[in-house]
């Protein structure tokens, strides 16, 4: 896929395990040199993730959004309205469509949750294994929440797991990843004490406007989105705030609908 100008890795076949997610997109087809090309549609990705945190916050206050591959909710004070951890996590699962492919896992802090849902098989939520140091042992650094870059050196330092990284003190790991490799030693040891911070809720402000008579000119279309953008800063909710993001949306008859 692509970012604008920068393009890199966003997903990739599971029979390609030499990809990461990450990595520059030159090196990846270097190994998947048949590999075709799409480009991403990311306005598209926002609003189906969008919906998911919103639905999501109607079941828990306590959401994070780490990036669209990752949410975090916080299950303290949920057991008195669900009846308990399980049926916590069933009423979060039945806040997803189920044509999202998710994997759930349940621990104490943030990245011992993450690890634990990466084991979990699709709509399967599991919990932290008891015996956690031989759990997160057998990880591969790629679990880490750093940068491509940062786990191509840990390999090429022949630290391929979080045991790896364990079985080594605190201090070569700062020396050569300063303040990142502090961070790397702590999660390799379990020990993650970063606190949950609830996303904040956007309000969205929806205009629609539909043309009686199909538009010939690029002039009609250009008069309709300013009607459009002035009928939305005319709502009380826009009053003394800013706008983050726009989206246009054209549906157009018998035609494939464009969004910019």
């Amino acid at each position: 896929g692509s970012n604008y100008t920068r393009r890199t890795v966003v997903d990739f076949s599971p029979e390609l395990d030499k990809l990461q997610v990450g990595m520059p997109l030159e090196e990846a087809l270097s190994i998947a040199n048949s590999a075709t090309l799409i480009e991403e549609d990311n306005p598209y990705y926002i609003e189906i993730f969008t919906d998911l945190l919103a639905s999501i916050e109607q079941r828990s206050p306590m959401v994070e959004e780490a990036s669209m591959s990752c949410i975090y909710v916080g299950l303290d004070g949920l057991d008195g309205i669900y009846g308990g951890e399980n049926m916590s996590i069933k009423a979060l699962q039945g806040a997803i469509p189920n044509y999202l492919v998710t994997h759930i896992g349940v621990g104490n802090g943030k990245f011992i949750a993450r690890v634990t849902a990466v084991s979990a098989a699709p709509g399967h939520p599991i919990n932290a294994p008891n015996d956690l140091r031989t759990f997160m042992n057998k990880l591969s650094v790629d679990v880490l929440p750093v940068n491509y870059k940062t786990k191509s050196r840990l390999h090429g330092f022949s630290l391929h797991t979080l045991g790896d990284i364990s079985n080594l003190s605190i201090g070569p790991l700062q020396a050569q990843f300063g303040r990142e490799g502090e961070l790397i030693w702590k999660l390799a040891n379990g020990i993650d004490n970063s606190p949950l911070i609830p996303s904040k809720v956007e309000e969205t402000v929806q205009e629609i406007l539909t043309f009686p008579t199909p538009m010939a000119t690029l002039d009609n279309i250009v008069m309709g989105a300013d009607t459009l953008i002035r009928k939305a800063f005319l709502r009380p909710e826009l009053k003394n705030r800013y706008v983050r993001q726009i989206h246009l949306e054209g549906r157009v008859y018998a035609n494939t609908n464009w969004i910019k």
